[in-house]
């Protein structure tokens, strides 16, 4: 006994008339060939054929074949499918860097968010491996060496990463990347998943809090020191260099006003910059140059200044003779009388001074206003005790 053709593989489907179509045009006969049926109990599945048409007379009367229920691989090659798109819209929707490679360290998928962050188009990465891409030599050899670990131990592994950006000169992106491998049923690592987050602003925040705890740092170990040492002028040369050093200066120096004109009390310069001129030129400030830095000084802050932007032609013209791209200065009182200044220059480039800096530079005039306080009225006391025993001689 047999069944209709038609019992078994419904026109209803498009699919079931191209499949007999290719059955006719290959002369009656079709392997492995897949199709679609109804089974006894009225349920869709996949079967795949292999099929022998018997011809009499010009006519087909029967068909021989053989058939394998292929309907658990079908459903697990469509949820396969789906879980696939899935995660390629999950990959594509997510804010971090996505990457397949194979054991060549070749590219075979990145998701889109390679676009916002390096400005390239995914399809420019496939084929090709981060070297081709136009990373260091020396980068490369570490993210290869990491990329190679989690292919022979098939252990995921995570670390920092600092690449230069090619849109942004002088701009680094710095990632934390997870890595993990891709198992086949052997157990062979046929490709990783690297996944990097662009973790620069948190390293950016980290590196002001360290820059900050640094600067607060000096602070308190200059106090403690001008405060075990009765002539704090014994140390200051010290003292200025390590606050140059730590704010990253080309020089550091302090003006005492005496009447119209400052004198320079003290100085730091690093390598870069000559001491002998500048001693000469500086000295000759008077008051009236500061032109509107004057006012910070009543208003007791730091001020930051740049090479030909200040107000007061005479700031600006120390500032070309002394190669000051820009700086930042803050005045220094004592008894509530305006002293002196304390001045950082940047002479290598014009630099962006922040608030963290300008006001460290403030707190560190104010240091050195206690301590020249103290060092007056230790004078003071010293003086008044002499003019006592003088007094008690005479008696």
């Amino acid at each position: 006994n047999g069944v209709r053709l038609d019992a078994i593989l419904p026109k209803s489907d498009p699919f079931n008339i191209e499949y007999l179509r290719s059955f006719i045009r290959n002369g009656f006969r079709l392997e492995n060939v897949e199709s679609h049926e109804i089974d006894r109990f009225g349920n869709p599945i996949y079967m795949m054929n292999s099929l022998v048409g018997i011809v009499q007379n010009d006519r087909l009367v029967r068909v021989w074949g053989t058939q394998k229920d292929i309907t658990k691989l079908k459903i697990a090659e469509k949820e396969l499918t789906n879980r696939e798109l899935q995660y390629r819209a999950l990959a594509e929707s997510v804010p971090v860097l996505i990457h397949r490679l194979n054991r060549k360290f070749q590219f075979t998928y990145v998701n889109s968010a390679v676009k916002h962050t390096f400005n390239v188009q995914p399809d420019q990465f496939i084929g090709r491996d981060p070297k081709e891409l136009g990373l260091r030599d020396e980068l490369w050899k570490v993210l290869r060496s990491k990329g190679q670990r989690v292919f022979e131990t098939a252990k995921a592994e995570s670390f920092t990463f600092t690449i230069p950006s090619a849109s942004r000169p002088g701009s680094y992106y710095n990632l934390l990347i997870n890595v993990s491998p891709e198992i086949d049923e052997t157990g062979f690592v046929h490709s990783i998943i690297a996944i990097a987050s662009d973790i620069s602003e948190l390293a950016k925040a980290q590196d002001e809090l360290l820059y900050k705890d640094k600067l607060l740092s000096f602070l308190s170990d200059t106090a403690n020191q001008f405060l075990k040492e009765e002539n704090f002028e014994i140390i200051l040369p010290s003292v200025l260099n390590h606050l140059g050093t730590v704010i990253s200066a080309d020089r550091v120096y302090i003006f005492k006003h005496e009447g119209d004109h400052a004198n320079i009390y003290s100085t730091w310069f690093n390598d870069a910059v000559s001491p002998i001129g500048n001693a000469s030129i500086m000295s000759t400030l008077d008051y009236a140059s500061y032109g509107d830095l004057k006012l910070a000084f009543k208003e007791n802050v730091g001020y930051d200044f740049e090479k030909g932007k200040a107000n007061s032609e005479g700031w600006n013209k120390l500032m070309q003779v002394q190669h000051v791209m820009s700086g930042i200065v803050a005045p220094i009182f004592s008894d509530q009388s305006f002293w002196g200044v304390v001045v950082v220059d940047s002479c290598t480039n014009i630099r962006s001074w922040n608030t963290v800096e300008k006001d460290f530079l403030k707190a560190f005039a104010s240091t050195m206003s206690s301590a020249i306080t103290r060092r007056m009225s230790i004078q003071q006391i010293s003086e008044g005790e002499s003019r006592f025993r003088l007094m008690a001689d005479n008696a």
